[in-house]
């Protein structure tokens, strides 16, 4: 969303072009939309967060906080695997007693916390192939 040609507001949408219309609440005179795939809505948002730092999106900008997509995506990029998923992504938040929170339905965690899932991962799951992390999990978990 815009004023006066000035990022004001970014977010996100899976339900098209009305969503902009919900947020009474923000003063902006144009709306601009980009199509991206799912999976990557929280990775493109909180670029252009950071890119533009908008005044409606303050509560994120130089936060110390990342989405859990985005950590999903880290952790798959940095453990070069596929395998991983928000499923286990949960399970180690919940197995570290991490309290995500949500903002604008989206659920995000600590920069610090991220850190230490990548920390328990390279303890506690190496050497495990990713596709064994999820049997390796529920057992720490006792599920």
């Amino acid at each position: 969303m815009l004023k006066e040609n000035t990022v004001v507001y970014v977010g996100q949408s899976k339900i098209g072009v009305s969503r902009p219309f919900l947020h009474r609440d923000k003063n902006f005179d144009r709306v601009e939309i980009m199509s991206v795939p799912k999976e990557k809505l929280d990775e493109f948002e909180s670029y252009y967060i950071k890119k533009y730092a908008p005044i409606y999106n303050q509560k994120l900008v130089g936060s110390c906080d990342i989405g859990i997509s985005s950590a999903k995506l880290k952790i798959r990029e940095q453990f070069d695997t596929n395998d991983f998923t928000i499923i286990h992504l949960r399970k180690l938040i919940k197995l570290l007693k991490i309290k995500p929170y949500e903002f604008n339905g989206f659920t995000y965690i600590n920069k610090n916390d991220f850190q230490s899932i990548i920390n328990f991962i390279n303890v506690k799951l190496d050497g495990l192939r990713p596709m064994d992390w999820k049997h390796q999990l529920n057992k720490l978990m006792n599920l």
